[in-house]
């Protein structure tokens, strides 16, 4: 029927995922398949929202797991880098009579403290969630993000402060517990170029920019 024809053509299909190479028209191809399958996605979720009764009164939180590259730079889909297009979804909230100012950087692991903070304000969050509330001021103005290492833990990270990005990874990473320093592999900023050379000392930059968010990150708790 024309509601389950694909919106965007030409498609590509499932094989040529495969054989992709990043030439304009396979590029084109394999992108609208992703279109087809938001454009999906959007539907059911405008349905969910016009079709629920009291919707208006509810907290409603809509995000994705990860974005997809085309090549952009170098790479196909997810889980080859931590770069933006990989890694920066959309996190949107509903929060029915709040105030809710945009957030210059949030992450999912904001997005329980804000609704319990939505429903209780004030309430004291429990130990396990380690994010905040994006109806308060941001106590730690960073983000992390680490990179998929199969079954093991994951041995690349970055930390992003809203203008810029640190990329590290363990020295040992199929047991990065072990690993016995963390090398810096990029300085980018948040659209990501690289950094020129500063003139400062680069160790003492990156102490200004990320040393609270590395310490928070790599000092062991106190029990």
């Amino acid at each position: 029927s024309n509601e389950t024809a694909p919106l965007f053509l030409p498609v590509a299909n499932d094989l040529a995922y495969f054989k992709a190479y990043p030439t304009q028209k396979n590029i084109a191809a394999i992108k609208n398949a992703y279109k087809n399958a938001v454009h999906t996605v959007d539907t059911l979720f405008g349905r969910f929202l016009s079709e629920t009764p009291g919707i208006e009164d509810a907290i409603v939180v809509f995000t994705g797991d990860h974005g997809q590259e085309f090549f952009e730079y170098g790479h196909l889909f997810h889980l080859s880098e931590l770069n933006n297009v990989q890694t920066e979804v959309p996190i949107y909230f509903q929060l029915p009579k709040k105030e809710a100012p945009q957030p210059e950087i949030a992450s999912h692991i904001d997005i329980f403290p804000t609704i319990l903070d939505a429903l209780a304000p004030g309430i004291a969050l429990p130990a396990a969630l380690k994010g905040e509330s994006l109806l308060q001021s941001r106590k730690w103005p960073f983000v992390a993000m680490a990179r998929y290492n199969a079954s093991r833990p994951p041995c690349e990270i970055a930390l992003h402060n809203g203008k810029h990005k640190l990329i590290a990874r363990f020295s040992n990473q199929r047991a990065i517990y072990e690993s016995p320093s963390l090398s810096i592999l990029s300085l980018r900023t948040a659209e990501e170029k690289l950094l020129k050379e500063e003139t400062q000392d680069l160790e003492s930059w990156v102490e200004k920019e990320f040393g609270d968010g590395l310490k928070r990150l790599f000092t062991k708790p106190h029990h």
